[in-house]
């Protein structure tokens, strides 16, 4: 992922799903100068908490992060558009089949 982003000529905006505590989009987002708009989507409050932590923790900034907490993308609005997708997702049918709907592919 990090090799995709900073070969990007353009501005790129990252959906982290299953973010659990936000490492590969936090990572990511404070490496590259050019990925400009971050969304961490995680449904425990748990890692919602501990994702707010890591960010004070390693100062940086929220200006252009947005934790979403959400099952999947069940909750994340329909507005949102991004340019990449990243996650940790867990493997159940259940999110296998929300994801292939959503992304219409087959996993």
């Amino acid at each position: 992922l990090n090799r995709l982003v900073k070969s990007s000529k353009n501005s790129i905006s990252h959906m982290d799903i299953c973010a659990g505590q936000g490492s590969i989009g936090f990572s990511l987002f404070n490496e590259n100068k050019n990925l400009t708009k971050l969304f961490s989507v995680e449904i425990n409050p748990t890692q919602v908490i501990q994702m707010r932590k890591t960010l004070k923790k390693n100062k940086i900034s929220t200006k252009n992060i947005q934790i979403i907490r959400s099952d999947a993308l069940n909750s994340v609005p329909k507005n949102i558009k991004v340019d990449l997708v990243s996650g940790n997702t867990p493997h159940t049918q259940i999110v296998i089949h929300d994801l292939e709907k959503i992304f219409k592919v087959r996993i």
